[in-house]
């Protein structure tokens, strides 16, 4: 059987019950940072949730149907040593911890915090704006682009739109996944990720805006500027109301 080269890693998503050293493909780009003692990001379980962990070993393994590779280094350089592996992989037979968990301990606390998604606009914006029409949100979500400038978080446009968070993720990896959104990590800190827009993308933007409300102009022509405005505060103070019962479910 072949063999490939991989790494041992503790993955953070892995509960006491099945905790191991999972095996996973290293890619020949990410080949020279494997290196034992970095923080992965990984696929792990059926859906392939992306998952923080640390390389234990490197090792060449037989390559077996459906092997999965890791996606991103998170460090630079080792945040352990040996030493600090083999009394983590100790602290998990005398503890009755996970080996990410007894890593955690070891290690300073500021290295451990949430991580987050950048994106970038990646395809011609004309083509993005005319195609996103069959996903749920995508105007929303390219109009934020536009309107936030080159770094913005997933996390941004859930609070401005005030949208859950999981279907704002959900619409931009679809848009991610069509080709619409480019990811990339920050330079300052691999597990950060942020949203740009083009320069194309922003022209596109403002061309979309000039249509819709050019062809808005048309439909209203009929109705006077002062039942506008009526509707207008309306539709404003019904958005204010739906989103304190927002606040108040979420509270529940």
């Amino acid at each position: 059987m072949e063999t490939a080269d991989m790494v041992k890693v503790a993955v953070s998503a892995a509960p006491y019950s099945i905790d191991k050293p999972y095996s996973y493909l290293v890619p020949e780009s990410l080949a020279a940072a494997a290196v034992p003692g970095v923080r992965v990001m990984v696929p792990f379980g059926r859906g392939n949730k992306e998952s923080e962990g640390l390389i234990l070993a490197r090792v060449q393994e037989p390559k077996l149907p459906g092997s999965k590779a890791i996606r991103q280094i998170l460090d630079p350089e080792p945040v352990l040593d040996k030493a600090g592996i083999d009394l983590a992989l100790w602290m998990r037979g005398r503890y009755f911890c996970t080996v990410f968990e007894a890593v955690k301990t070891i290690l300073p606390a500021g290295l451990w915090y949430g991580l987050r998604e950048i994106w970038s606009l990646a395809m011609e914006p004309e083509t993005a704006r005319s195609t996103a029409v069959g996903i749920p949100g995508a105007w929303q979500v390219l109009d934020l682009l536009e309107k936030q400038g080159i770094q913005v978080k997933v996390s941004d446009i859930s609070d401005v739109m005030n949208l859950p968070r999981p279907g704002v993720t959900r619409t931009v990896k679809e848009m991610e996944a069509k080709g619409y959104l480019h990811k990339f990590a920050s330079k300052e800190d691999g597990r950060v990720t942020y949203i740009s827009i083009t320069d194309e993308g922003r022209r596109l933007s403002q061309k979309y805006d000039r249509d819709y409300f050019s062809e808005l102009a048309f439909c209203l022509s009929d109705i006077s500027e002062e039942d506008a405005d009526c509707m207008i505060q309306t539709i404003e103070k019904f958005y204010q109301i739906m989103c304190e019962r927002r606040k108040e479910y979420d509270k529940r």
